[in-house]
């Protein structure tokens, strides 16, 4: 099962890669390069087609085998109920205010990618002499407002000679007609050659403007701005940054969501248990029958208390010590035998966290006072 939590840790994670691809390579995420470069998509089961498919419920793949149902097994198990805990409930969320059209927003253009020429050529002066005549009439064509001339053009050169330049000069003609998937090919291509050119950086960072893609813009946005600052990509830049902020304001607050319904879950699980082990009656330290030889000595603990020591992962850890136990077995049979411990810091410092627990309420249940201790 994939929780919201970790599905919103993984987007954010190749989100980051997408702004900055070279820390695919960083050892950290020697994973995640790995991942994508071998995984294949699987087909999609045709069990995943019910609502509960990827939940993790009684009846999930990974426990066909156990219940008669999932697969009509004639020797399977009775199904467990799923436990109340195990799902987040399904709480409608809160209605958002609905967005003003973007008119900054266009469809993705689908079009054949325009001949990219070989960028792993290496370029020499009588290369870059025979494109000349191609970059004058394209840079011409530019200034006339023909795009589509234009681009005819820098793909020559890019034939001839190409040029990080070049393929931002034809990224920023795409951009301009409005065709942001092929100005961020040609501005992947200036930035293989070049990773501080400032133009394709911005061009790069409108289009992903266009494409809605905020995250990615504002990325490239900002490079670019760093290495080279105009004022009309910096009011892009403002309208972007606000449009990051409000998902990042809207991611956390959906984290702090699910971190508060895990501390609720958590917190009332130990009430559970503990509610269940002090009916469960005397025969050690009620709720902790599931441990190791049970808890002798600690019978009769209130259910509050019981609930502070269920909580507590380190009070918990440490009653399952057998010189713990067998320290508190020593102690029920002869309080007086307390004081053998008192050198014992492990022993003592376990009984006065189980006093600051009860608050000094009338002595430790189940001890019958602590000599020299005060009563507990």
């Amino acid at each position: 099962m994939v929780n919201r939590y970790e599905a919103v840790a993984a987007e954010a994670l190749v989100k980051s890669v997408l702004a900055d691809p070279q820390l695919i390579h960083k050892p950290e995420l020697a994973f995640l390069k790995s991942f994508v470069t071998t995984f294949k998509v699987p087909a999609e089961s045709a069990s995943c087609g019910h609502d509960h498919c990827g939940h993790d419920h009684g009846h999930t793949h990974g426990h066909a085998h156990a219940h008669g149902h999932a697969h009509g097994h004639a020797h399977a198990t009775p199904a467990e109920p799923a436990s109340r805990f195990e799902e987040e409930p399904d709480e409608p969320e809160e209605p958002e205010a609905p967005e003003d059209p973007d008119p900054g927003l266009v469809e993705p253009d689908e079009d054949e990618p325009a001949p990219m020429g070989d960028p792993s050529v290496e370029v020499t002066d009588a290369m870059r002499d025979a494109a000349q005549p191609a970059k004058a009439a394209a840079m011409d064509k530019m200034g006339d407002g023909d795009l589509g001339g234009a681009i005819e053009q820098f793909t020559e050169v890019i034939k001839l000679a190409p040029s990080a330049l070049a393929y931002a000069n034809r990224a920023a003609c795409f951009s301009k007609l409005k065709k942001p998937n092929a100005a961020i090919r040609d501005c992947n291509a200036a930035l293989a050659l070049n990773a501080d050119s400032a133009k394709a950086l911005k061009t790069r960072g409108k289009a992903y403007r266009m494409l809605g893609e905020w995250e990615l813009a504002h990325a490239d946005l900002a490079n670019g701005q760093r290495i080279d600052f105009d004022e009309e990509t910096d009011e892009v830049q403002r309208l972007v940054a606000a449009k990051v902020k409000a998902i990042g304001d809207k991611r956390l607050k959906r984290l702090q969501k699910d971190k508060e319904w895990r501390e609720k879950q958590s917190k009332a699980r130990a009430t559970e248990t503990a509610s269940a082990a002090a009916s469960a009656g005397a025969g050690g330290m009620p709720g902790m029958g599931g441990l190791p030889g049970g808890m002798p000595g600690l019978g009769g603990l209130p259910p509050q208390l019981m609930a502070a020591v269920m909580s507590d992962p380190e009070l918990l850890s440490a009653m399952q010590s057998p010189k713990v136990m067998a320290a508190f077995a020593d102690i029920q049979a002869n309080p007086g035998n307390l004081m053998k411990y008192m050198g014992d810091p492990e022993i003592m410092q376990l009984v006065m966290k189980l006093q600051g627990l009860m608050g000094g309420a009338g002595g430790m249940p189940g001890m019958g006072g602590m000599p020299g201790m005060g009563g507990m």
